[in-house]
């Protein structure tokens, strides 16, 4: 499994459909709870990696 941290950024998001389309199993953290929805297929999980909070 792949952990993408920023996975509503432009970056993480082009990132998680990337492995997605590879048949990659993704985890995709961001967060905003409410900004994963649009990311079918990924395994999503709310983390802010600046206080620890959701790690």
């Amino acid at each position: 499994m792949e952990l993408v941290t920023g996975a509503t950024g432009y970056v993480g998001g082009r990132l998680v459909e990337r492995l997605l389309a590879e048949g990659r199993a993704v985890r995709a953290a961001a967060r905003d709870e409410r900004a994963l929805a649009p990311l079918p297929g990924a395994e999503t999980v709310m983390v802010d990696v600046v206080t620890g909070r959701g790690l």
